[in-house]
């Protein structure tokens, strides 16, 4: 049992660095996703805002 305790602690040490990464993975891909929707939302929002002014020029509302 002695000779495989190092080689066990060292395994579990291995697999916590790796789901260490993999939460941190995670965690920059969240905050990527939130970015981009916070960059995207506005530009959608005058896009539509430029599309209605335009069809509304074209249909004679405006």
């Amino acid at each position: 049992m002695h000779i495989n305790e190092p080689k066990t602690k060292l395994v579990f040490i291995k697999n916590q660095e790796i789901m260490a990464i993999q939460n941190n993975t995670f965690s920059n891909n969240a905050t990527t996703i939130a970015a981009g929707n916070v960059v995207l939302l506005p530009v959608i929002i005058l896009n539509l805002l430029l599309l209605n002014i335009l069809l509304g020029k074209k249909t004679g509302s405006f």
